[in-house]
């Protein structure tokens, strides 16, 4: 078995490993992101719309379209 002494070494490159570790998942992550950007996907889903109560009224009473809320067609 080691010696006492050898502990601070030790600790010193697990940490050196583990922070490298860390630091390569984090590029990984990185890339990722870089490439889901370039080909145009989004990291978060797109939000809803928000309908007001109005809105909501016209689409029911089918005075306006679904793809077009605010048309009073």
């Amino acid at each position: 078995m080691g010696s006492e002494d050898d502990r601070p070494g030790r600790q010193a490159t697990v940490d050196a490993l583990f922070w490298s570790l860390v630091e390569a998942t984090q590029a990984d992550a990185d890339q990722q992101l870089i490439e889901e950007i370039e080909l145009g996907f989004s990291p978060r889903p797109p939000r809803a719309p928000v309908v007001t109560a109005e809105q909501e009224r016209l689409l029911r009473e089918g005075l306006c379209s679904p793809d077009e809320p605010d048309d009073l067609s």
